[in-house]
Parts: C-alpha cells; sequence; structure tokens
C-alpha cells in the first residue's frame, strides 16, 4: 500500500513540475498592494480538483489546472470537491461533498492540491514545487505537505 501511494505522487510530482510556468493567469487572492511572486504563495488545482474557496472567499475557484491563486505565506483553509472524468457517464461527475483543508504555505512555493484514489477511498494530496527552475526548467525543490483536514 505505502509502495503505491508513494508511485502516485511521483507520478503526480512528475506530471506536475512542467506544470509550474503553463503561462496561466495568476489570480491575487489577497488584500493590499501588489507583492512580487517571488515573496508569496500559489495555490493551484491539481489532478481531480474543484476549488471551491481559499480562506472562505469563493471568488478564489476553479478545477483542473485553470486555476492560480497567488496568496501571501501562512496558513491557508482550502474548501473543494472532488471529480472524474468519465466518457462512459457522460464526461465528468463529481462528489458533491465538500472537504475542507488547511495548511501552511512558504513564499516561493507552488502548491498544487490533487484529489487521489487508492483502493476505491478518496483522499487529497497538496505537494509544494518550488517557484525557483534548475536548467531544465523543473522545479528545484518537490516535498509534500502536511495539513490537517477540518471536515
Amino acid at each position: 500500500m505505502r509502495k503505491s501511494i508513494l508511485l502516485i505522487l511521483i507520478v503526480i510530482l512528475l506530471s506536475l513540475t512542467g506544470c509550474i510556468s503553463t503561462g496561466q493567469k495568476i489570480t491575487k487572492a489577497y488584500s493590499g498592494a501588489e507583492i512580487p511572486i517571488s515573496e508569496l504563495s500559489i495555490i493551484d488545482c491539481g489532478i481531480g480538483v474543484t476549488l471551491i474557496s481559499i480562506d472562505g472567499n469563493k471568488e478564489y475557484n476553479g478545477d483542473d489546472y485553470f486555476c492560480r491563486h497567488a496568496v501571501k505565506p501562512g496558513m491557508h483553509r482550502v474548501t473543494m470537491t472532488y471529480y472524474i472524468s468519465d466518457p462512459n457517464r457522460g464526461g465528468r461527475w463529481k462528489y458533491e461533498t465538500l472537504h475542507t483543508i488547511e495548511f501552511e504555505t512558504e513564499k516561493g512555493f507552488e502548491y498544487n492540491v490533487n484529489a487521489i484514489n487508492i483502493k476505491k477511498k478518496w483522499d487529497v494530496s497538496v505537494i509544494a514545487l518550488s517557484m525557483e527552475k534548475d536548467a531544465k526548467g523543473k522545479a528545484k525543490i518537490s516535498k509534500y505537505v502536511q495539513f490537517s483536514k477540518i471536515k
């Protein structure tokens, strides 16, 4: 079981390390004056997640890889649902249960929130990738993020 979780996380990491600089618009998800991106954190929707809100603000939402929200470093609460895409069932369908997690972000990192299904049980993973790149354009640092489930 532990090997399958590790394998899934490795696949997610490899797929996401190339996704940081896709040119997608980054939404300013904090109040006050503009802050350089290097001083902020980014929270994204990863695989199988529909983001409902960040810190209770429903303006900061999205799904797939079409949501990138710049936040000030610190503790953040993310509410989401999971979904799967199944062409045999007419496209995408969602699990309507809301899930809320809380985790701390650091400046210079992008946090991908992903839904994973292991042995028919849904869970969430959060992976942090540094915005700093190596010579091949990949994130220099990647790490699994500990989080608290709120509900």
